[in-house]
């Protein structure tokens, strides 16, 4: 039953412990301090703007079919119906949530964030910023290896220069300190940056990914942000990332056998500078043979993490397919 109050503050329904203003026909999202004083009227700017707001929600709210723009917080455009929809779950339609309830007179506070919207519209929108970032995605695991190798050079020389010159190092008297400054500086220092921009590109990758699959309807564990930022994360780094990728590429069992393969050969080349370290105490030719290993799994990697691209975007245009009927 529609509301018949008059416009003003009142309790928020909604159960915050602030006011809500009532436009005279539906809750609006401005709210106050309770007891809190206000020389605002109805037409003034912040509840104006509250009204409109309001009034564009009425207006989305005749569409049941309306799909929330890709942009984030940006009302769709409305679709105008003579009969309103029905009391339940419709797209937000002030983007603060997924699905809001609609009580089949207004929209209420209840709101549901878990359950994505499913629609081509919406699926193909982001898939054409995934496209984007898989294309450097591609180029990042491309390169990697080759970093990867440079890093483990430099590392190998490092630590046999520690190893050679250990009295030194450990009784302070080497005034280079434990660093072998032509190796770290000519060598190490810019692969180490070059591995970090790598990294940040196959972080923005992953989170559009997921945001992909996330707007496809695919459950996922986590959200996008953080399954994505999570590869930078101790401990985290290796099993929230896999975790994200299995889900952004749905339940395809060669897809996923795909991640797992790129995951395998991914924590096996990250954790490859330990048995170059081993081997820097050694004779000279178990560093080639450590360098060698490390860098065939990093090619792997990088293959199979290609593959993973491929099938993640394979995946989510078929969705994007099957959510606006082609063919």
């Amino acid at each position: 039953m529609a509301e018949t109050r008059e416009t003003g503050w009142y309790a928020d329904p909604w159960g915050t412990e602030d006011e809500r203003y009532f436009d005279g026909s539906a809750w609006t999202r401005q709210v106050r301090p309770p007891s809190a004083q206000s020389g605002e009227t109805p037409g003034e700017t912040s509840v104006e703007t509250s009204v409109e707001t309001s009034k564009r929600a009425s207006k989305v709210a005749t569409g049941a079919g309306a799909v929330p723009s890709a942009q984030p917080g940006v009302s769709p455009p409305p679709t105008v119906s003579d009969v309103p929809p029905a009391a339940g779950w419709h797209a937000d339609p002030w983007g603060d949530a997924t699905w809001r309830w609609w009580d089949g007179a207004q929209w209420t506070g209840y709101t549901d964030r878990t359950s994505p919207l499913s629609s081509g519209a919406a699926v193909a929108a982001e898939l054409a910023t995934e496209r984007t970032w898989a294309r450097w995605a591609r180029i990042g695991f491309a390169v990697n290896p080759i970093f990867q190798v440079l890093a483990l050079v430099a590392a190998s020389f490092q630590w046999r220069w520690i190893a050679d010159h250990w009295d030194e190092v450990t009784k302070g008297t080497n005034t280079n300190g434990p660093t072998n400054p032509s190796v770290f500086g000519y060598l190490g220092l810019p692969t180490l940056v070059f591995t970090l921009g790598v990294i940040v590109l196959l972080i923005l990758w992953l989170y559009r990914a997921g945001a992909t699959a996330r707007a496809a309807g695919l459950p996922l564990r986590r959200d996008p942000g953080l399954g994505a930022v999570s590869l930078i994360i101790p401990i985290l780094q290796f099993w929230w990332p896999y975790r994200a990728a299995r889900d952004a590429v749905g339940p395809d069992k060669q897809a996923q056998n795909l991640v797992v393969r790129w995951w395998t050969a991914w924590i096996a080349s990250s954790l490859g500078g330990f048995l170059v370290f081993a081997a820097a105490f050694l004779p000279v030719e178990f560093s080639f043979i450590a360098v060698a290993i490390v860098a065939a799994i990093s090619v792997v990697a990088a293959l199979s993490g290609r593959a993973v691209v491929n099938a993640m975007l394979a995946t989510h245009q078929s969705l994007a397919d099957a959510g606006t009927g082609s063919s």
